[in-house]
């Protein structure tokens, strides 16, 4: 069951490095995840739920650290009635890239996408 009674949605980038943070002229950057399809902390629009077309949202990041070999993405409600849910993994995304499309496919740029 899907539900978005509100969108604490927890989105995680996970890097194959320890830390979201890396240092350039002694100066440190948080990365930075976001959406043109949403802000942060509102609710997620419906055509990105269950209760839509259940596509995944247009994501950019940036500020990663540099010698980041891969990206990873935790898709995780911590509302869901039964506890926190998964809602989706991808992983093995290319260093080089920092977005993700909506709607992406199965395939996506040679990333993979976990089994929720």
């Amino acid at each position: 069951m899907c539900t978005f009674k509100k969108v604490v949605i927890t989105i995680v980038v996970l890097i194959n490095l320890l830390g979201c943070y890396y240092a350039e002229s002694k100066t440190e950057s948080k990365m930075e995840l976001t959406s043109i399809a949403f802000k942060n902390n509102e609710m997620i629009p419906k055509q990105y739920t269950c209760d839509g077309k259940n596509v995944s949202p247009p994501l950019q990041w940036k500020l990663a650290p540099q010698d980041t070999e891969s990206f990873a993405l935790i898709c995780d409600d911590p509302d869901a009635p039964s506890g926190t849910w998964t809602h989706w993994v991808i992983y093995n995304i290319l260093p080089t890239q920092f977005e993700l499309d909506e709607n992406i496919l199965p395939d996506y740029n040679n990333a993979l996408q976990g089994i929720n």
